[in-house]
């Protein structure tokens, strides 16, 4: 799916998607048909991580908060972004951070 929208500093290149790609869960068998963007998705949980804003606050352009958080939810993953091993977790008010295991 192409993205039609001016990126953010924080998107990830298509570089970082073409090693990510692999690794997401492919669509469900059953049921409806996946009609999100997972990179849009990743790009938002990107963004929410490195501005700090709140969920509800998340810019017009990428998905609803309310899809980003149902994706954050379903699991906390580990994410491997410029050789770095990440971990998506939640914070106060479950604000999406993206920590670095020491």
């Amino acid at each position: 799916m192409l993205i039609r929208r001016k990126p953010y500093p924080t998107d990830l290149t298509d570089a970082q998607w073409e090693v990510l790609k692999p690794h997401l869960p492919a669509p469900h068998k059953r049921g409806a048909p996946r009609t999100v963007n997972l990179r849009e998705i990743i790009n938002a949980l990107l963004y929410l991580a490195c501005t700090g804003c709140q969920w509800r606050m998340l810019p017009h352009d990428l998905p609803p908060w309310q899809t980003v958080y149902e994706y954050f939810k379903k699991g906390n993953n580990p994410v491997t972004i410029n050789n770095q091993n990440y971990t998506w977790s939640s914070g106060a008010n479950s604000q999406a951070r993206l920590t670095r295991p020491r």
